[in-house]
């Protein structure tokens, strides 16, 4: 069967649902073979029909995704107090190649594997608004051109960082 009958297969069983799980396309793979699911999905997303993003998780992440806040406590993906000081460490250092490294990384290929999980999405953003809050109060030690290429970073979220 294709990936496109599969997606319009499991559309059609999930709408049946008072609540419908997700519009995206959910690809459920073991953990040990989800990154090379991602790359073979990612190499045919030309042929992708059905328009719905095409996601692929292990069993874990969806359970973490698609759980009921209510029924289970969350148990963060990543110790974000342990980045947050990290990054509080290098900005006292000023270690501005570091910081903006460890902000694009986190900022970009971070919240783009783990923004569809609600609530490490609201940890995310509130980890990387206090590191920007860090940073701004930095700025005076700042050269221009970190600072430039920091706030170009910045500009990428502004639903999160304003």
């Amino acid at each position: 069967m294709s990936l496109n009958n599969k997606v319009k297969h499991t559309m059609t069983l999930l709408n049946a649902a008072e609540f419908p799980i997700s519009q995206d396309a959910i690809f459920v793979f073991k953990a040990d073979v989800c990154q090379q699911a991602k790359h073979k999905l990612d190499a045919l997303g030309h042929s992708n029909t059905s328009r719905r993003k095409w996601i692929v998780m292990s069993p874990d992440i969806f359970g973490k995704a698609y759980m009921a806040k209510e029924d289970i406590p969350y148990v963060p993906l990543h110790n974000y107090k342990a980045v947050l000081a990290n990054f509080c460490r290098l900005i006292d250092s000023h270690l501005w190649d570091e910081v903006e490294r460890n902000f694009e990384t986190w900022g970009s290929k971070m919240y783009s594997r783990i923004s569809y999980i609600s609530q490490e999405r609201e940890l995310l953003e509130d980890m990387l608004r206090n590191v920007w809050n860090k940073i701004a109060s930095e700025k005076d030690k700042i050269d221009a051109d970190t600072w430039d290429y920091i706030s170009l970073i910045k500009e990428d979220y502004p639903h999160i960082l304003g």
